[in-house]
C-alpha cells in the first residue's frame, strides 16, 4: 500500500506543476528496481530540441571551467555548423 500512496503523491505533485504550467506536458518514468511506470501524455510526440540543451550547457561549463574558453567569447557561426533544426535553429544564417 505505500507504493500507491508513493505514486498517488508523485501524481498528485505532478498535476500541481502541470496546473501552473502554461505549456505543454509529457511525462514518461520508470522505477527500474520494481518496473512501475508513469505516464502522463506519453504518447504524444514533443519536439526534442529542449531536451539536448541540458546536456549541452553541462558540457559548455565544464569545458569553460577547464580552461577551453570564456564564458564571454564569441565564435563567428560559419556554414558548416548549420544543421537542420527546429526552432530558432532554422532561422540562423552564418556569420
Amino acid at each position: 500500500m505505500g507504493e500507491t500512496k508513493t505514486r498517488d503523491e508523485l501524481l498528485a505533485r505532478i498535476e500541481r506543476v502541470r496546473a501552473r504550467f502554461s505549456g505543454s506536458l509529457g511525462l514518461a518514468a520508470k522505477q527500474l528496481a520494481t518496473g512501475e511506470e508513469v505516464m502522463i501524455d506519453a504518447e504524444r510526440s514533443f519536439p526534442t530540441a529542449s531536451t539536448f540543451k541540458v546536456p549541452v550547457m553541462a558540457e559548455v561549463f565544464r569545458q569553460a571551467e577547464a580552461g577551453n574558453f570564456q564564458l564571454d567569447d564569441r565564435r563567428r557561426l560559419e556554414a558548416s555548423d548549420v544543421v537542420r533544426g527546429s526552432g530558432i535553429l532554422r532561422a540562423l544564417t552564418p556569420g
